[in-house]
């Protein structure tokens, strides 16, 4: 019975949305994969990743004219597959392009615009510095583990941010950064 109603909603929501939102649904939903899109295919990133519903939930969200029976369709959909609270993708976050690709729970996006085919690893934190700066992010990148890409900065197209690095700044086309390798420091144990 719940596999039948989520199947359900899942047409509802995705052929009730605009040309604009299936496009990128269908680019979230193959990104990453060697299939061919396929509505059993989206129930099937549903079901199996938790984080991925807090995509699709962001992609329907825009959709806000659609009537009763598609916040129907939202709410029946997520109470049976509940988006991952360890994974926020802010409201205020500008465009998002198709192909976004979260592998792993536990990231933070507030960012002023995302290209397409961008991967974003676990503990990554997309935000605002202080003075409220959100990043551009570029399209084909990728975000290794526990990266932070904070302020009014813009990271280019075809980019790797390495683990554990820190990104206040600006980040040209087809670069790679990475934080310093980590140092032993020795302490003298006689004082």
């Amino acid at each position: 019975m719940k596999k039948m109603i989520a199947r359900c909603a899942i047409k509802l929501l995705y052929n009730k949305s605009s040309d604009e939102v299936k496009k990128l649904i269908e680019m979230d939903t193959v990104h990453k994969s060697q299939r061919e899109f396929s509505l059993e295919f989206l129930e099937d990133r549903i079901r199996a990743f938790p984080q991925y519903r807090n995509i699709f939930e962001y992609r329907i969200s825009s959709e806000k004219s659609n009537g009763a029976l598609f916040k129907l369709a939202s709410k029946a959909l997520f109470k049976l597959y509940p988006t991952q609270k360890t994974v926020e993708i802010h409201s205020r976050s500008g465009k998002i392009g198709g192909g976004l690709w979260l592998p792993h729970r536990y990231c933070v996006i507030n960012a002023e615009s995302i290209g397409e085919r961008v991967s974003v690893l676990q503990g990554v934190t997309i935000g605002a510095d202080s003075n409220d700066g959100r990043p551009t992010i570029g399209s084909d990148v990728v975000i290794y583990p526990n990266a932070v890409v904070v302020g009014n900065i813009t990271i280019g197209d075809h980019v790797w941010i390495g683990a554990n690095t820190f990104v206040n700044y600006d980040v040209p086309d087809n670069s790679t950064v990475y934080a310093k390798p980590s140092e032993c420091v020795c302490r003298d144990k006689d004082k």
